[in-house]
């Protein structure tokens, strides 16, 4: 009888030590944790879950390298000279650049941000090799007429 008190007590407190409850189930729901590791731990899962469902929102966001002016008129806030403009200053190796070019001001690009994508194609990749070599090329013939 001592030694399996002894055993459950041993078992107690190992269990209060390593802070295991007996009120944890063997589903798949993530126990709470508490403090900061438990935030860290909700903050990840939101991202997991959040990038399980970005498959649909990418697919509903429009490309401002490709996309026609009625399709970039179709974002709030982009009209037919915004459009126009957007159309002009391609290709953008970022959504970014349309800030950094001065398509749009800040304010704009913070307002369409969710809703653009800037893909890299293999034309857009194509037409900067290209401009890259037109200046390279104008700048050799440059250098040899000093």
């Amino acid at each position: 009888m001592k030694s399996g008190f002894s055993l459950t007590v041993g078992v107690l407190f190992f269990n209060a030590l390593l802070g295991v409850s007996s009120s944890w189930s063997a589903d798949k729901s993530m126990p709470s944790v508490p403090g900061a590791a438990g935030t860290a731990v909700q903050n990840a899962t939101e991202k997991v879950e959040a990038l399980k469902g970005g498959d649909k929102e990418k697919k509903n966001l429009i490309d401002i390298n490709s996309a026609s002016a009625d399709e970039l008129k179709s974002i709030k806030g982009i009209g037919e000279r915004r459009a126009k403009k957007i159309i002009e200053n391609r290709p953008y190796k970022s959504k970014e650049d349309l800030v950094q070019k001065k398509v749009l001001s800040q304010a704009n690009y913070d307002k369409i941000k969710n809703q653009i994508i800037a893909k890299q194609g293999k034309d857009t990749a194509s037409k900067a090799a290209d401009v890259k070599s037109q200046v390279s090329g104008a700048v050799d013939s440059l250098k040899g007429k000093k």
